[in-house]
């Protein structure tokens, strides 16, 4: 039987290792929905498009190993 849909707040890909690789979120109280990619460093080298649940604006982050970070509002 084909499913339509699957419902959950959050999916997470993991690598081989068991690492996160792919969140994919539904938002809650406290989280905005998005999804997250990360990079070989995790969360340090990772790229997330979110949208604040209390403005309804999407922003994209995006992190480097070494510690750089760049940040995407829009209006």
């Amino acid at each position: 039987m084909e499913l339509e849909s699957i419902r959950t707040r959050s999916i997470e890909l993991v690598n081989e290792l068991g690492e996160p690789s792919l969140t994919l979120e539904g938002g809650g109280e406290d989280r905005d929905p998005g999804i997250i990619v990360y990079g070989p460093r995790g969360p340090e080298s990772s790229v997330t498009i979110l949208v604040r649940r209390d403005t309804g604006l999407p922003y994209i982050m995006a992190n480097t190993a070494a510690g750089s970070a760049v940040l995407f509002t829009f209006d």
